[in-house]
């Protein structure tokens, strides 16, 4: 470990920067899953909504189709 980094107590992932103070994760591999494990997420928020919104579009279409159905 970095000699200007000090574990936090409590947490045996973390340390503490002291020329920043700013809490870092020290388990380089939980710190990867996190952030995979996050961007997946991300990305199935932004495919759900997509869907969300091609739904939408789908559902205009069917009752323009049903409008002009009825009209002639």
């Amino acid at each position: 470990m970095d000699n200007r980094l000090v574990p936090v107590k409590g947490y045996p992932d973390l340390a503490r920067d002291l020329k920043t103070n700013v809490i870092v994760n020290i388990n380089k591999e939980k710190a990867e899953r996190r952030r995979v494990a996050r961007e997946s997420l991300i990305r199935d928020k932004q495919e759900l909504e997509q869907v969300k919104s091609d739904v939408k579009e789908i559902k205009a279409l069917l009752h323009k189709l049903l409008e002009n159905g009825s009209n002639g």
